[in-house]
Order: structure tokens, then sequence, then C-alpha cells
């Protein structure tokens, strides 16, 4: 059956005979399997290359006694983290169950956002703006950081679906996504940079979810989870203590700084700033840096602007900020410039709308 990508960005199968009837009758009305929108026929898309987004169903759902065990071992866990908790006469047990919920419902309603190095602008809008994981961009599988990754990979990810490929590939292996609960202003992993992609909600639904980085998490004793949306809240089982704390604040009850860990979400099918992107933020301080800065760290300073004086400096970033709203214009994406730097990583402000 092929798989068919709907103009919200899911994927679904589609018996090959009623996908040619569509093919056929373009202004027939299609409604997609997973979202349940209905668009136009001519509006979806076939999309061979993007099988390994059947890893998402290869997740486990635990059985309902399973699933009790979990969030009672969660709620537990809070409670021991939080002390004891009394207000209002409420017992402990239930204003933990209540915690819980509150932090579930944050998981649920968090941004997927990708974090990047402001300078790397000039290179995502020469691709068109397609998100590439690093086996896409050319990394060799035959370096350190290479060898851990595949190897990674395959032992994570093989066994949820067939298409993952035992080669690494763009195709068969997943892009690196982090989930930011709370919606702050700062996206899901400042670490990786100031400016960020908030991705649309529908790309949820083709991500598995892990607590920490995969890798991080294979170095531990402990077995590792991996969640789809419907399962997120089991990432809790082995989030570290810091960023259940971290979460526990979010959701209104005690304090803690962020321990700067997120939750990572691995995408599958083709991603692009076109098709999956609803909003992209800039951070304005990086922009203005960048008309002093002599460094040739690709992170810091773009190739595109080395050689240029103040002047033409200038005249180049208001040129790729010209095309970068363009850009959004014509996709319908939204496009932010914010005062986010070093000093705002740590923050606690939303995202002013």
């Amino acid at each position: 059956m092929p798989l068919i990508r709907c103009p919200n960005g899911c994927y679904f199968n589609l018996p090959a005979l009623n996908w040619g009837v569509f093919l056929r009758f373009p202004d027939s009305q299609l409604v997609c399997d997973v979202c349940h929108r209905s668009s136009e026929a001519r509006a979806y898309g076939e999309d061979a290359r993007s099988a390994a987004v059947s890893a998402v169903s290869g997740v486990s759902v635990p059985n309902q006694t399973r699933q009790l065990e979990i969030e009672t071992s969660m709620q537990l866990r809070i409670s021991r983290l939080m002390g004891n908790i009394n207000w209002f006469g409420y017992q402990q047990d239930i204003l933990i169950k209540q915690l819980y919920n509150k932090i579930v419902q944050l998981l649920l309603k968090a941004e997927l956002t990708s974090n990047f190095p402001t300078p790397r602008l000039w290179k995502m809008l020469a691709s068109a703006g397609v998100m590439k994981n690093m086996w896409a961009l050319g990394s060799s599988s035959k370096d350190a950081y290479g060898m851990e990754r595949d190897s990674g990979e395959k032992k994570l990810f093989m066994e949820l679906s067939t298409s993952v490929s035992i080669a690494p590939t763009g195709d068969g292996r997943p892009i690196y996504i982090a989930l930011s609960p709370g919606c702050l202003q700062q996206g899901g992993a400042p670490p990786y940079g100031q400016s960020y992609v908030v991705y649309k909600d529908a790309v949820k639904m083709r991500c598995t979810y892990t607590a920490t980085d995969t890798l991080q998490m294979l170095k531990s004793p402990d077995s590792i989870d991996i969640c789809s949306i419907t399962t997120i809240a089991n990432v809790l089982l082995r989030v570290s203590d810091r960023e259940l704390q971290y979460l526990c604040s979010l959701a209104g009850v005690g304090e803690a700084a962020s321990p700067n860990e997120f939750i990572e979400a691995q995408g599958w099918g083709q991603i692009s700033w076109a098709n999956d992107v609803q909003i992209i933020v800039i951070s304005q301080p990086d922009l203005d840096h960048m008309l002093h800065d002599r460094s040739t760290h690709q992170d810091l300073m773009p190739a595109e602007l080395l050689e240029l004086s103040l002047g033409d400096r200038v005249l180049a970033i208001a040129k790729m900020k010209r095309e970068l709203q363009v850009f959004c214009t014509l996709h319908g994406i939204k496009l932010m410039f914010l005062d986010l730097s070093g000093a705002t990583m740590n923050s606690r402000q939303r995202r002013p709308d």
C-alpha cells in the first residue's frame, strides 16, 4: 500500500486501488486517516521514501495493568521529590495525582522545536528548507561519533520497523527534535542555538520520544522506554530528578531552574519548513553580533559574511531577512525576531503571540 502524506503533515497507508481513484479525480475529497481532516485529493502526495514513519506504530503500548503501575510509580516518585505537600486540607495522594495530570498535559501540549545556530540560516534557505539528519548531510559512520550514533540507532529503532534502514541513510533514520514543555520563548534545547523552528502539531504524530538524548540513555544501565505521543507520559519514568522537578515547577508546584536537559523527539519521514513548520524564531542579538564578529566558526559567522565590510554585512543581513520573510509569507509560516541570547536561555517567559 502506498504511503500517503496529507497536507497537514501526517502519513498514512492507502490501498493502491483507492489511491489510483483519487489520482484520477483530484477534485474529490480525501480524509486523512491520522488527523481526520478533509482536503482535495490533489493536496495529498505519495512519499515512498518515508516508509520509516512506520517506526511510530511499532512503539509498544502497555496494557492497562502495566500502565497503572507506571502511573503509580511516577506519582510515588513525584511525592518523594516534592516532599509533604498539604494545601487547603487536601490529602497528599490527591495533590500528587493532580500534579501528575498537569505534567502529562504539559507534555501533550508542548511544542516540538529544533534550536539551531542563527548563522545556519543562510544554508537552510539555500537548501530550500528541507530538514536533514546527519546522514543526509554526508556524515560518516566510520568515525568515532558516527559509529556510536549508527550503533545506537540500530539498537533503539530497528525493532520498531523493518523500514528503519540497516545502513545509515537520510530516509531510513530519524531527525532529532526536542519537546518544549511550557512552550517557553527559548525553545526546547537552547544550548543547540538561540534561533529555532516550531513544528506543526501533526509532526508529533510521526515522532518517537525518549526521556533525553538517546546516546546518553544508552550509557545508562536502565532499560530505555520509547514512546509515541499517545504514551508520552511514560517518558517520565526515565527523566532525571532535576528534569522532573523542573516539570513540576512548570506545572505550578515548587521552584526549580532548568537543568538544560530535554525530552528528545525523533521525527520520521521528510520534514521541511514549507510543509511542517509553523513558526520560525530568530535571535536578533545573534544577527547584531554578526555585524562585528571576526570568528570563522560556522556556528558564529556564516561564510557569506566573512569577507564583507560592516556596510556590506548590514545589506547582506537585510537581504537574508527579506528572503526569509518572502519564504514565510509564501508558506504561511509566522516569522519572529526576538531578543534571545545566553542571558535568556533559562527564562520562564512564554513566547509572545
